[in-house]
């Protein structure tokens, strides 16, 4: 669904993004991590992704993307992994999130994102850009 090209041909141009007839241009240093090689791989048990890069209150986002998720879960809760840590709770906005718990959302780009209300998932998880991100369907549902 996406599409990448240079905006010009300097050496420091951005690229420049388009997604269902959005475009964003994108900085050099998250270009490297979001090329096409590194676009999310789906499988039947998971998503395969990145994280992009951490904005300046520390949440993480990645390169996995809202219409990719929502196809492939079919309806069932998401748990997004990083390394060793396990980050589940889909909620809309920041502030339905509980403070200091690591939780999912997705950015006003349509990107997956972690994130820790009145906190930082990248210092609570230890995550930076370039990282592998999986997310793949939780299996048991809180009581």
């Amino acid at each position: 669904p996406y599409s990448w090209g240079r905006t010009d041909l300097g050496q420091t141009s951005p690229w420049r993004v388009e997604s269902e007839g959005r475009s964003k241009e994108i900085p050099v240093e998250e270009a490297a991590v979001l090329g096409g090689r590194d676009d999310p791989r789906v499988e039947a048990a998971a998503i395969h992704g990145r994280v992009v890069r951490v904005d300046h209150f520390g949440n993480v986002i990645t390169n996995i993307g809202r219409d990719l998720v929502d196809a492939w879960r079919m309806g069932a809760d998401i748990v997004a992994g990083l390394g060793v840590h396990a980050v589940a709770g889909l909620v809309e906005t920041y502030a339905s999130g509980r403070p200091g718990t690591p939780c999912l959302l997705f950015d006003s780009n349509d990107h997956l994102e972690l994130a820790v209300p009145l906190g930082s998932a990248a210092v609570m998880l230890g995550v930076r850009p370039g990282d592998a991100v999986t997310v793949s369907r939780r299996t048991e549902r809180p009581c």
